[in-house]
């Protein structure tokens, strides 16, 4: 009950009310215009106030500033600073906002022109006088500081993003890791791969054989070596705990930023089960997850390596309310088995189609490893380094929420199930 009211939810993910719809403008757009807006406000309001405050007969100052017959106009007034602010906003909005321009160009030649003029007036400015009003200072300086916020507002990535929301229905957010080993193609989602004999046959990969190896985008080796890979960077991981974050102690939660795979975060609790128990439940029995964790919609096995590595879905279940939607992911699984611990990693892959009836956005997990120990007959320590890239526009600080949360919930369901299970 709690799963389905959970995915009807009325709440719209957060991601689609940001989505720029044909004919809108994308956020970093918006956020731009809005700024030079902000920019001409600004300097003609400066402006006014040095004027109003000059002298007592603010009339006289105000005809002498926009006075362009005086000989003297570029040495003793400041309004060709409102002109340049005026010009500079009117361009940027003319090029991004109705134009919808797609380059940099604009804003770097805003930029620069601004600062070839602002540099030449100050100096011949205030080389005119011994001091200055604290207005005046504040309009030069203003003048060109808001010309260089402006090209730090404009985002290089707006056009791939318009693109990619305009033909696929959401963004994709690639991690800043590993470009050599996987492509963007690789994460493509099932509505894209999917062929029109199998839409009409209602092919789903739900009914393929666990042995089905025809999704997969590489050799079986090198899904191997990947999951291999996985377990090495978990093992590094566990070897330098000492030098980690500390954010939690109900389970014990450590955090820390890897320079490949960005933040990682790591759960640690005792469980008051055997080894061969725990282990039959997270690896042996993991399509049953969904059953007793409630943030894990599916959890299938669909395709088998060898004995100890297979190519695993999962779909998440939404999250802070709906707010971030539900993510698919396809990872390669591997354990290694010794007698009193035991090692299960996973990593996202690339793979065809993936198909259920359903599109979602395809998540990426980096290397996800549990380390099970046991300490007693009857107790079991429980490790587990957690990395993910829930794609997608998403802040940060929603999406650190939202995977604490999952670690701490999953931590809880888990002991209760385990209590419930074996007593």
């Amino acid at each position: 009950m709690a799963t389905n009211a959970t995915s009807e939810s009325t709440y719209i993910a957060y991601e689609l009310i940001d989505k720029p719809f044909p004919g809108l403008l994308n956020k970093h757009r918006r956020r731009l215009i809005i700024f030079t807006c902000f920019d001409f406000c600004l300097i003609f309001l400066l402006w006014i106030l040095f004027v109003m405050t000059k002298s007592i007969h603010w009339k006289e100052e105000l005809m002498r500033q926009i006075n362009f017959t005086n000989g003297r106009f570029f040495y003793n007034s400041l309004f060709d600073l409102v002109i340049l602010s005026t010009f500079r906003c009117g361009a940027l909005m003319i090029c991004y906002a109705c134009l919808k321009l797609n380059h940099w160009m604009p804003v770097a030649v805003s930029t620069g022109v601004t600062t070839l003029f602002d540099i030449p007036k100050a100096t011949i400015y205030f080389s005119q006088r011994h001091a200055g009003y604290p207005l005046e200072f504040a309009i030069v300086v203003c003048s060109l500081l808001v010309a260089y916020i402006e090209v730090y507002l404009y985002d290089s990535k707006t056009r791939s993003l318009i693109s990619v929301c305009n033909s696929q229905g959401r963004t994709s957010n690639a991690m800043p890791e590993r470009c050599h080993e996987q492509s963007a193609s690789a994460y493509i989602t099932a509505a894209e791969l999917t062929t029109d004999n199998e839409s009409d046959n209602g092919a789903s990969f739900l009914q393929k054989s666990k042995y089905d190896i025809t999704g997969l985008l590489e050799s079986p080796e090198w899904y191997i070596e990947k999951a291999e890979r996985a377990l090495n960077h978990g093992k590094y991981w566990r070897s330098q705990l000492c030098s980690w974050k500390k954010v939690g102690d109900s389970p014990l939660l450590l955090t820390h930023v890897d320079q490949l795979y960005g933040k990682v975060l790591y759960v640690k609790q005792i469980f008051p089960v055997q080894l061969k128990q725990l282990f039959s439940v997270l690896y042996s029995q993991a399509e049953t997850c969904p059953l007793w964790h409630k943030e894990v919609l599916k959890y299938k096995v669909i395709c088998k390596l060898n004995d100890n590595v297979d190519i695993t879905y999962s779909l998440s279940a939404p999250s802070l309310r709906g707010y971030i939607a539900s993510r698919e992911f396809v990872d390669v699984r591997t354990v290694e088995l010794d007698d009193d611990c035991i090692t299960i990693g996973s990593i996202s892959v690339p793979y065809g189609t993936v198909a259920d009836g359903t599109s979602h956005i395809r998540g990426e997990s980096g290397p996800n490893v549990a380390f099970l120990t046991a300490i007693d007959e009857n107790s079991t320590l429980f490790e587990w380094f957690f990395n993910t890239n829930l794609k997608g526009n998403l802040p940060r600080s929603l999406v650190q929420r939202s995977l604490v949360s999952f670690m701490v919930n999953f931590i809880k369901n888990l002991d209760n199930y385990l209590k419930a299970t074996y007593g």
